[in-house]
């Protein structure tokens, strides 16, 4: 959880400064950071890479399983799917800010993904903390 803090803080930091494509993907990683935590906190084990397990899970794979594992704590599939969707959203952003250097940023999409970065953060605390 205290990755995620830091890169959630860091995301902020850089918005305030106008550096809003390392905001975007420290938004993501503050997302993925707080899922792969409750990831841990399910128990799971890291995919094995040719007999060596990795440190985390695909950032492709991660929404599926995240909502996945949602289902024993949020029975609403609206609200797993809701959860999922901004986890992709949250994906898309960074690739978009880290690899392609014609995409460009905009306010809003700044701050949809602080948002959606919070809202995640936010739940997914609530579900280890319970």
């Amino acid at each position: 959880m205290k990755m995620a803090d830091e890169s959630y803080q860091s995301a902020e930091l850089a918005r305030d400064a106008g550096y809003y494509r390392s905001a975007l993907s420290r938004d993501y990683y503050a997302a993925f950071q707080v899922t792969t935590a409750f990831f841990h906190y399910r128990n799971l084990s890291t995919p094995k890479v040719a007999g060596n397990s990795r440190e985390a899970w695909s950032h492709l794979i991660t929404p599926e399983l995240l909502d996945q594992q949602l289902k024993p704590f949020v029975k609403n599939p609206r609200r797993r799917l809701e959860l999922k969707e901004k986890l992709r959203a949250l994906y898309r952003f960074r690739v978009g800010a880290d690899y392609l250097s014609s995409h460009r940023i905009k306010d809003e999409d700044t701050i949809h993904a602080a948002k959606s970065a919070n809202y995640l953060i936010k739940t997914v605390r609530r579900l280890i903390e319970d």
